[in-house]
């Protein structure tokens, strides 16, 4: 079962309009990544295609990726973080924060979070990348979605 990559970018482009103000901007999005026969040469292949300003690419290596495997609970924390709890994110009553979330979790139900594993992917990218950014991957079956959250101050 795949999940509905359009819909989803909606969504995250919907709460990345919520949390967008005059001073800093931020990017919400899911990609499905290249398979690139496991997970690692899949990861190196996604971040040594992200250039520079000047269009200049850099060896994943220089990327120094390091995948930490979380739980599901660790997961929605991430994404409660990157919805309601950053500087400039909209207050919102708990309740509606919750539903929000839960909308955003029910976008990615076809392919059940708990028959999923789960990373959080650290980086100390060799180029100007963001303020604050967060990459989770979920590698589900063959395929591998990398959901990615960044804010620039």
């Amino acid at each position: 079962m795949t999940i509905n990559l359009d819909c989803i970018n909606g969504y995250l482009d919907a709460m990345r309009c919520l949390n967008v103000g005059p001073n800093h901007c931020c990017n919400y999005m899911i990609t499905l990544l290249d398979n690139k026969g496991d997970f690692t040469q899949t990861l190196a292949h996604y971040f040594q295609s992200i250039p520079n300003g000047q269009g200049k690419y850099f060896d994943a290596a220089l990327w120094h990726i390091s995948p930490k495997q979380i739980t599901v609970d660790e997961f929605i924390h991430q994404i409660d973080k990157w919805f309601f709890n950053q500087n400039y994110s909209p207050t919102v009553h708990q309740e509606n924060g919750s539903s929000a979330t839960l909308g955003f979790l029910d976008t990615l139900s076809p392919i059940a979070l708990t028959k999923c594993y789960l990373y959080e992917i650290k980086t100390i990218p060799p180029i100007r990348y963001a303020t604050r950014w967060s990459d989770l991957l979920l590698a589900h079956h063959e395929n591998y979605y990398l959901l990615h959250f960044d804010l620039d101050d």
